[in-house]
């Protein structure tokens, strides 16, 4: 018998490819994620996930990914799923109109993540149980989102018509009769979704509908896969280990704080690369050194506060992109110093476009994902580059309860 192509998840930031990957783990033993289409190894699994950093693209230079990507496709695997942000940031409109233009015949889009309070019903998206507009998250500096509907944000991007399933649809109708349905309605499908169960119909609707390639948050693959199982006792690593923030996000703060009160042994450095001073960084770096060396973890903060502090409000365009490449420069160059060091058992990431900076810097190219350290944050090991055989964990900027880094951290102790 013929082998089966490797079929291929497409993310639009990385951290969106490990989350997302991550629920394929409750079907297969080892999910590979790749962290830029530009440098894709040959990699021998039934899916493999490709990051294509293109949630902060203009939407000229998002287009140019797509169609430089897409026409490749055929050659690597078959296309299965399209992860979008679970708060609709980025490119969607170009996204769905480009693979539209390529052959595919109609996309699923269902963006809820109800474990992550995030939820669809009448059209309207809800983060945290208030429209989305009216969130923090949608006054993303990098990439804002001005519209509740969810059809509004589509079409800021696409003229192509949109369907919607109603939930009100989706609960009272037949997985049958609604794979029927699916098939007079226009070639992008909005579906409400409010809970997991309205997302494990959706995934009885797709396998009725194989013409249709489905597309959402990390939900709706884990409806349709399974969920993720948890890290277990094999793969639970040692200090120390370096946390490092680039997100804005003003949980991510949050976090750091609740993990710096709940454990004392936690030392975390405060970092402005764009107003502290050379002597005061070099310092700040040679402290979190050895603190590694005596075995103890470190979290770096180099974010600014939120984004809703006015070093950002008041920042557009080049100098915000300037600054925010400041962090990012410092990042890199902390986690490489350390990991060239052998200082460091394990990584955290806060943010997706750090997160992929930083381990672009250990010139890594693929993660092996094995499984959840906790709810909806992958863990994973870096295969290639400085930092081979290091363990990682990601977590969206603006994701996670406040306690999250303290549980990461708490897991880490009690297993030794």
């Amino acid at each position: 018998m013929a082998d089966q192509p490797i079929r291929i998840m497409l993310a639009d930031d990385f951290t969106g490819a490990m989350d997302a990957g991550m629920q394929l783990l409750g079907t297969y033993s080892d999910i590979p994620v790749i962290l830029s289409i530009d440098k894709i190894p040959q990699i021998s699994a039934p899916w493999m996930v490709l990051n294509t950093q293109s949630r902060n693209l203009t939407v000229q230079e998002a287009l140019a990914v797509y169609n430089r990507l897409i026409p490749d496709m055929d050659t690597r695997g078959q296309i299965g799923y399209l992860k979008v942000d679970s708060t609709l940031r980025g490119n969607i409109g170009i996204m769905l109109e480009a693979f539209l233009s390529h052959g595919i015949r109609q996309i699923l889009l269902a963006p809820a993540l109800p474990a992550g309070n995030r939820k669809t019903v009448h059209g309207v998206h809800y983060v945290d149980g208030v429209p989305l507009s009216r969130h923090e998250i949608s006054h993303d500096p990098f990439s804002s989102v001005h519209s509740d509907r969810v059809e509004d944000i589509i079409h800021a991007q696409t003229a192509l018509p949109v369907s919607h399933l109603d939930l009100e649809q989706i609960r009272s109708t037949s997985p049958e009769a609604l794979a029927q349905t699916l098939r007079q309605m226009h070639s992008i499908v909005l579906a409400d979704s409010e809970t997991e169960e309205d997302l494990n119909k959706l995934a009885e609707v797709l396998r009725l509908a194989p013409h249709v390639l489905p597309s959402g948050s990390a939900g709706l693959i884990s409806a349709m896969y399974g969920q993720a199982r948890t890290v277990d006792a094999e793969h639970t690593t040692e200090t120390p280990v370096l946390i490092l923030r680039g997100s804005p996000a003003h949980i991510g703060r949050q976090q750091l704080e609740n993990a710096q009160a709940e454990l004392p042994d936690l030392k975390v450095f405060q970092v402005n690369p764009f107003s502290d001073t050379q002597e005061q960084i070099e310092k700040a770096t040679q402290s979190v050194l050895d603190t590694l060396r005596r075995g103890g973890s470190v979290a770096v903060d180099a974010a600014a506060g939120s984004k809703t502090d006015p070093v950002f409000l008041n920042l557009e365009g080049a100098k915000l992109r300037e600054q925010q490449a400041q962090i990012q420069h410092y990042l890199n160059r902390t986690a490489l110093e350390c990991c060239s060091a052998g200082l460091v058992h394990q990584l955290i990431l806060m943010g997706g476009d750090s997160a992929c900076g930083i381990l672009e810097a250990l010139d890594a190219s693929w993660i092996r994902l094995y499984g959840a350290a906790l709810p909806l944050i992958p863990a994973g090991v870096i295969m290639d580059g400085v930092a081979r055989g290091v363990h990682v964990v990601t977590k969206a900027g603006g994701f996670g309860k406040v306690s999250a880094i303290t549980q990461l951290l708490e897991a880490t102790h009690d297993a030794q």
